[in-house]
């Protein structure tokens, strides 16, 4: 018979989305690597949170750090151990933003949402919102006058103005990595940076790439180039999000969610 583990806590993380009006559904999943993984399922509902667990999750624990209904956001600490029973700790930010809701892991010294909130922004917007005079409740919406947000990207506006030598890329795409649905943007120029290749979802140097086609032949890798400075103007669009229409040129800059500060803060893909 299968052993039937029960939460504590699970009611009460229930509860907590409840307030925010999200629905959550616990899948099983054997084999997998991490003992409680969050993120976003559909069903004929609409959109749902998913807790993925394993047969080794009896041990695991998520703590309510906290929840604002008006912001729709819960931010919570999820507690684990590894194979030597060593506490693993990671908090997420549970919310919704424009049409969707999103899973974010932030840093761990974030004591509520609103620190939450501030630690996601990278350095360039929180600096130009100070330079701006940004304050109060204007800090945490998508547009003020420090930066324009769209989904995980900061565009921070510039004094730019490409010379006659930089190329202008016309509806160029930029993406946070390789599997990641990409934003389009009317004009951009790149400063910099390493060409990659992409291919399903991977990403392969010059080298790597070579060594695949000798394998494997010719097949259809995608050029793109990685870790450049980036500044655009004009129009933003992203399938999960409202269009931006930005005025001027704006530098580019990726949130800090915990799996985009192993990189450089320009060390997306465009």
């Amino acid at each position: 018979m299968a052993k039937v583990v029960v939460w504590t806590w699970l009611e009460t993380l229930t509860k907590a989305l409840q307030k925010i009006g999200a629905r959550l559904k616990v899948v099983n999943r054997r084999g997998s690597r991490n003992l409680l993984r969050f993120n976003v399922g559909t069903d004929r509902q609409g959109e749902f949170f998913t807790l993925s667990v394993n047969e080794e999750s009896e041990d695991a624990d998520v703590r309510i750090v906290g929840v604002n209904p008006d912001l729709a956001q819960a931010l919570i600490l999820v507690v684990t151990k590894d194979e030597k029973g060593k506490e693993q700790k990671e908090k997420l930010l549970l919310g919704h933003d424009e049409r969707h809701w999103f899973v974010a892991g932030v840093p761990e010294k974030a004591r509520n949402i609103k620190d939450a909130f501030k630690l996601l922004k990278p350095e360039a917007a929180r600096l130009s919102q100070e330079r701006a005079g940004v304050g109060g409740k204007a800090l945490d919406k998508r547009r003020n006058k420090g930066f324009i947000r769209q989904g995980e990207w900061f565009f921070v506006p510039v004094q730019f103005e490409p010379d006659k030598t930089q190329h202008i890329y016309k509806n160029e795409p930029i993406q946070r990595s390789a599997g990641s649905t990409p934003h389009i943007v009317e004009k951009l120029v790149r400063m910099g940076g390493q060409q990659v290749y992409l291919l399903r979802g991977k990403i392969y140097t010059q080298g790597q790439r070579d060594a695949y086609v000798t394998l494997n032949g010719n097949t259809n890798f995608q050029v793109r180039t990685q870790n450049a400075q980036v500044f655009v103007t004009g129009r933003v669009s992203h399938k999960d999000h409202k269009t931006i229409h930005l005025q001027g040129w704006h530098e580019v800059h990726l949130s800090r969610e915990s799996g985009n500060m192993g990189r450089s803060a320009q060390g997306f893909l465009d």
